[in-house]
């Protein structure tokens, strides 16, 4: 499903195309990047949530998701993408420390603090 995403951001060629996706492979060279900077944002955002779990980060960072927005972020005029593509960057560059990672229950008191705030 990523590799949908990761297509519409991309608009250039890499070095080491083995290393992505089928989908990215097999672009033809005068594809060009989405127009809409409304529809990038929301790729990139899509593509944040799935940095929320260790899977989906292990799992865009093997699609080398970065060296995408990383390049895309360069040439990306649109502040809101700009500030996406950063948090992505973020998420994926960050060290994972499983030892470090913290995985907090929550009880029937959170959730209805949690139900308060909405």
């Amino acid at each position: 499903m990523d590799a949908y995403y990761i297509h519409r951001l991309t608009s250039f060629q890499f070095k080491d195309m083995e290393a992505f996706p089928e989908e990215i492979q097999l672009l033809p060279d005068d594809k060009k990047r989405e127009p809409d900077p409304l529809l990038r944002a929301m790729l990139c955002e899509s593509l944040l949530l799935l940095t929320t779990t260790r899977e989906g980060r292990d799992d865009l960072r093997a699609k080398k998701v970065y060296a995408v927005i990383q390049r895309m972020h360069l040439s990306e005029e649109d502040e809101r993408v700009q500030d996406v593509c950063e948090r992505i960057v973020q998420m994926l560059k960050r060290d994972e420390d499983e030892e470090n990672e913290k995985i907090v229950e929550m009880d029937e008191e959170d959730d209805l603090k949690m139900e308060e705030i909405a």
